[in-house]
């Protein structure tokens, strides 16, 4: 009898890819037992033609597997879009620290130490497919809110122009910030800060939102074991701290200068006055954070469903602008290997080993800072 797991993992589809004829049978027929649907394959090449072909809930991996070993036919999975999004679990009987980070870093959402019994496989299994529907959900419900908020917001502006002659203010409409923040009269502060500064901390007190007028800053989760997580990299014309707006007591997350920034600090009753008293500069406020609610839906997407090579090409591109309105700035400050890696979730090796390949085939260069340039799209664009 089988322990009952906090997932539901009946019907469950499982690719079990091993060389070994007995370690196939043995968790073939518990999973079977378990009432999965399993299917088998001894080498990578059966692995990835089954995957491609059956589309399974999960896949678990052999090291032992050839011509590809489990990293290597977990990295090709995950970088087709056939099969990036399917969860993949490595089984490896190696403790080499090099070893198992590349095990880690292929993308993998499981890395078992072998032996592992048939009850621990199923227990990884049924833990594993029910984070990546949480996610999946988790993914729809934010689209689905930024879509009412949008239709919400454009709305509002259509209403405007039946009432009277002013302009449309859509998602795409170009946010004048230092307009909006020279129409203040009052609760303004402009501070100076250098590389390395803290603007605030996690857990301060929320009273301001702030923008960046020039520089660079970093938004981070740090955790009590002392782990920091990168939530966000954010340039010039870049509002943060706008927590404050809806009743939001303390800072989640700590902002850091990455580079020489100004940053102008805007109260809170000051800047509820400006939204108040002008509407049109208020819609255009609300489809800015509205566009930075949807970037915030995109890097949870690619964080799901894209590769390390691809997670990094993209927070590359978007640290240089390309895809915004202004022209790309091409050359960005230049940021530490482990932010990157805390950035897109991998480690300071893997971004490093990256790096060298974006520089080796021309799509960055180390001249004078760190330069982006727009071959890079390839990278990102490439299925």
């Amino acid at each position: 009898m089988h322990r009952k797991t906090s997932v539901e993992c009946s019907d469950v589809s499982v690719i079990v890819a091993d060389p070994l004829v007995d370690q196939r049978k043995t968790y073939g027929d518990y999973l079977i037992h378990a009432g999965c649907r399993v299917t088998f394959a001894s080498d990578s090449d059966a692995a990835l033609a089954q995957s491609f072909s059956v589309q399974p809930d999960i896949v678990t991996l052999s090291h032992r597997l050839r011509p590809l070993d489990g990293p290597q036919c977990c990295q090709r999975l995950k970088s087709d879009k056939r099969t990036t999004a399917i969860p993949v679990i490595i089984l490896t009987t190696t403790t080499n620290v090099a070893d198992l980070r590349t095990a880690h870093d292929a993308g993998c959402e499981a890395l078992l130490i072998q032996p592992v019994s048939p009850e621990d496989l199923f227990r990884t299994i049924c833990a594993t497919v029910g984070r990546a529907k949480q996610l999946v959900t988790r993914a729809q419900r934010a689209a689905e809110r930024s879509r009412k908020l949008i239709a919400r917001a454009l709305d509002a502006g259509t209403g405007r122009r039946a009432a009277g002659p002013t302009a449309p203010a859509t998602l795409h409409s170009t946010f004048d910030a230092r307009r909006f923040l020279d129409s203040a009269e009052r609760g303004q502060k402009v501070t100076e800060y250098r590389r390395g500064d803290v603007i605030y901390s996690q857990g301060d007190s929320c009273d301001v939102v702030l923008y960046i007028r020039e520089g660079a800053v970093k938004l981070s989760v740090v955790l009590k074991a002392g782990h920091e997580a990168v939530v966000g990299l954010l340039g010039d014309g870049d509002f943060f701290g706008e927590g404050c707006l809806t009743g939001q007591p303390v800072r989640l997350a700590q902002a850091t200068a990455i580079a020489a920034s100004t940053i102008v600090r805007i109260e809170k009753a000051e800047l509820r006055r400006l939204l108040r008293d002008d509407r049109d500069l208020s819609n255009r406020f609300i489809a800015h954070v509205l566009a930075r609610n949807l970037r915030v839906e995109e890097d949870l997407v690619d964080q799901l469903f894209n590769s390390t090579e691809k997670r990094l090409a993209r927070a590359l591109l978007l640290l240089a602008r390309y895809g915004k309105e202004d022209k790309p700035i091409r050359s960005i400050p230049r940021i530490s290997q482990r932010t990157l890696g805390e950035m897109v979730g991998t480690t300071r090796s893997r971004v490093n080993f990256f790096m060298k390949k974006f520089e080796r085939l021309g799509f960055i260069e180390y001249k004078n800072g760190l330069k982006v340039n727009k071959g890079l799209l390839t990278v990102v664009l490439h299925d």
